[in-house]
């Protein structure tokens, strides 16, 4: 989960999917990293915007890291 008022920039600048500017809350949209699908949804039950990135388990530290690097 990416969370807070910079989540929306952050996981834009991952570059999973072209459509998270239209994606309402509790919405779901499928996207890619490193070449493998994966499901991108936008919750929030806190108040802040934040997005759940779900990834084959392969690809979780790969998307750790750029997520970090990113953020930084």
């Amino acid at each position: 989960t990416v969370a807070g008022p910079g989540s929306g920039k952050l996981v834009a600048a991952l570059g999973l999917s072209s459509a998270l500017d239209s994606l309402p809350h509790m919405g779901v949209v499928e996207g890619r990293f490193e070449g493998r699908p994966i499901r991108i949804a936008r919750v929030s039950f806190v108040g802040e915007r934040s997005y759940e990135i779900a990834v084959p388990a392969t690809l979780t530290p790969a998307l750790w890291r750029a997520a970090r690097q990113q953020g930084a």
